[in-house]
């Protein structure tokens, strides 16, 4: 039922003469002047009686049989469910609405600017349920857009307006107060400007080498120059001149890192019985043990968008060559001692 109304809602929408506070004339058939005469049967073919019918006794007509098709339709200020501060949800530069409590609103950008209006709330009457709705136009009465009611809750937390890729999402603020400037997002904390693409490109580089190292790869090592450990294991002397010691790879990986992440993924590097990387006589030697590493990034800028899992977070979503096959890797990051560091990746293989 709540499908079909919703359908029915959308359609009346675009159908439905409602506009915000505007009258537009109707052009289905020219008027007749006020004074004009139409006969109707009384009954009797031989007689005829003659009424007259004025402009807006005509349109009341049509609008009852429009109603009828597309639902009745029954417009109120009432917006004391909405009302207060809203912040836009999932986008890298949130606007932010203040609806006040006799029906205007404000709506701000993040990069400066505002824009203002009213907002009227619409039920859309069928006889198996109503849909509800807000519609907000501009300060010059043009529409801006509509927001659906969730009929189940008395006080929204969340208002949604298209489906889809195209959905558009602001969430209460959680107070229900003005967010700090109009930097606030969806989760209603103060959340920093989100990673460059240069900064997204230097983690996304991190966390290959991280890969590499794991697989025997990453660091330039001479074969010739051997390390042998009691229990038979071989490492390579390292022969590059950045990484000559396990401290040079350690703070290279908490640059881009959170300690939590390192110990959960990539402990196994330095921190274990069995390490990848060991010093012998002060200088840096490597596993040997070459295998296959799990990921093979593209070069293209990675998307940044808000991260989901985490609050105060962004997520850099990578390309990764899977063996042909184009996938997705999701690093997110968190601000930690003023960097953007790894603390969670999520990929499908």
């Amino acid at each position: 039922m709540k499908k079909t109304a919703y359908c029915l809602a959308l359609l009346a929408m675009m159908a439905a003469t409602v506009s915000c506070g505007k009258t537009s004339a109707d052009t289905s058939e020219p008027e007749k002047p006020l004074n004009s005469v139409t006969t109707a049967a009384s009954g009797n073919t031989d007689t005829a009686q003659t009424t007259k019918v004025t402009v807006n006794e005509k349109k009341a007509a049509r609008t009852t049989a429009n109603n009828d098709k597309h639902g009745q339709l029954e417009l109120t200020s009432d917006i004391n469910e909405i009302k207060g501060f809203w912040v836009e949800e999932n986008v890298l530069d949130p606007r932010t609405i203040n609806i006040m409590e006799d029906g205007s609103f404000e709506l701000k950008y993040k990069g400066g600017g505002s824009m203002t209006g009213t907002v009227r709330k619409i039920t859309e009457v069928y006889p198996d349920g109503n849909v509800v709705y807000y519609q907000f136009c501009d300060a010059d009465g043009e529409f801006w857009e509509y927001f659906f009611k969730d009929i189940t809750d008395t006080t929204q937390d969340r208002i949604t307006a298209g489906q889809g890729e195209d959905m558009l999402c602001f969430i209460r603020s959680k107070d229900n107060t003005s967010p700090a400037g109009n930097d606030t997002p969806a989760n209603n904390v103060s959340r920093e400007p989100a990673p460059s693409i240069p900064e997204a490109k230097d983690i996304r580089d991190a966390l290959a080498f991280a890969d590499a190292l794991a697989c025997g790869g990453g660091i330039k090592t001479d074969m010739d120059s051997e390390y042998r450990t009691d229990d038979g294991t071989i490492y390579h002397k390292s022969t590059d001149n950045i990484y000559t010691s396990t401290a040079d790879v350690r703070e290279y990986l908490t640059r881009y890192m959170t300690d939590t992440f390192i110990s959960s993924s990539y402990e196994h590097l330095l921190g274990t019985d069995h390490p990848k990387c060991i010093d012998v006589n002060g200088r840096l030697y490597i596993e040997y043990r070459p295998m296959g590493s799990r990921y093979s990034f593209t070069y293209e800028d990675p998307e940044i968008t808000v991260s989901s899992a985490y609050p105060d977070g962004y997520s850099i979503n990578i390309k990764n060559d899977d063996y042909g096959a184009e996938v997705i890797v999701t690093v997110d990051v968190i601000k930690d001692n003023g960097s953007w560091k790894i603390t969670g990746v999520n990929d499908s293989f």
